[in-house]
């Protein structure tokens, strides 16, 4: 599809922040995260959605608003339509990378070289290639059935990925991987929860460190379901060149010391300033009385930086 001038573009977004100042901080914090992103030809689309959810025609939820930017498996964002899996997924992830923007940074490089592991079907690789101006993507996806699709995408964005089915680990080989076609955020090498149509099967694994030694990183992203302190211990004595990272700890009942006391215990002794945060599900269920729930397992995230500068 031929797509319309700027000044056009600029038309509609005016009409589209119009709408969003009008229905809420909600709606304005949604619309401003994903307006960016949206092709030029599904503006108009999205325009009117946004202002039906002003004038409360439409619920003022992530669903709603990307719904005109999906077409089957297909999410169009700018530059690319991305295929996907499938739509609970997707809005997953869409909250994470698109709205709360969990994967921005800043380098002193102003092309960074990124590596992405656990890079699912590419939504953050898409993200950071355009908000960030990561010029190089190396990316890691050990399910083959989501690595399909995340080739299939870079194809289609023409981004500078280089790409590896396999899984981190701290030692290359083979080894045991647990996936779910219903649930594939929950594929993992340690899963801490088991599908109900969950199947094992054997996987590449490879060793992060190689990756590390001969070029600066401006991310490294590490959400890998359960072996990112395996991972990290691996390669310690090799994160002097990592400007940033960004890591997502499965805890796992029973293991001691805690993955969480293993990723920072790395993190701390190679210089990093690091900030840890709940995942927006896991406040949901401390919010109140959060002693009580202080035994349920949700993901942690943590962000990392040697970046004496980087407050944005």
């Amino acid at each position: 599809m031929k797509e319309q001038p700027v000044s056009y573009r600029n038309v509609m977004l005016f009409r589209i922040r119009q709408a969003s100042n009008l229905g809420g901080p909600s709606l304005k914090v949604l619309t401003q995260a994903l307006e960016l992103h949206v092709a030029t030809s599904k503006l108009a689309a999205f325009a009117e959605v946004v202002e039906r959810c002003a004038v409360g025609e439409l619920t003022s939820d992530l669903e709603t608003l990307v719904s005109p930017l999906i077409d089957g498996q297909y999410l169009h964002l700018w530059g690319t339509s991305l295929q996907f899996q499938t739509r609970t997924a997707l809005l997953i992830i869409l909250e994470e990378i698109l709205v709360r923007r969990e994967y921005h940074f800043r380098s002193l490089s102003p092309a960074p070289t990124v590596i992405d592991a656990g890079a699912n079907i590419g939504l953050a690789s898409y993200y950071m290639h355009r908000s960030c101006n990561a010029k190089r993507l190396i990316c890691f996806e050990p399910n083959p059935a989501t690595f399909a699709v995340l080739a299939a995408n870079a194809e289609a964005g023409k981004w500078p990925a280089e790409l590896h089915c396999g899984a981190l680990a701290g030692a290359n080989g083979e080894a045991s991987f647990t996936l779910s076609n219903e649930s594939p955020l929950a594929a993992a090498l340690d899963p801490r929860s088991i599908q109900k149509d969950s199947k094992e099967i054997l996987v590449r694994t490879m060793r992060l460190r190689p990756f590390l030694l001969d070029q600066p990183i401006g991310l490294l992203k590490i959400d890998i379901e359960g072996a990112e302190a395996e991972v990290l211990e691996d390669c310690e004595g090799s994160l002097d060149l990592v400007e940033n990272i960004f890591c997502e700890v499965h805890p796992i009942p029973g293991h001691s010391p805690s993955l969480l006391l293993r990723v920072l215990g790395v993190l701390e002794r190679a210089g990093f300033m690091v900030h840890v945060s709940r995942s927006p599900w896991s406040e949901l269920a401390h919010r109140t009385r959060p002693l009580t729930h202080a035994n349920r397992i949700y993901s942690l995230s943590i962000f990392a930086t040697r970046i004496m500068h980087n407050t944005r």
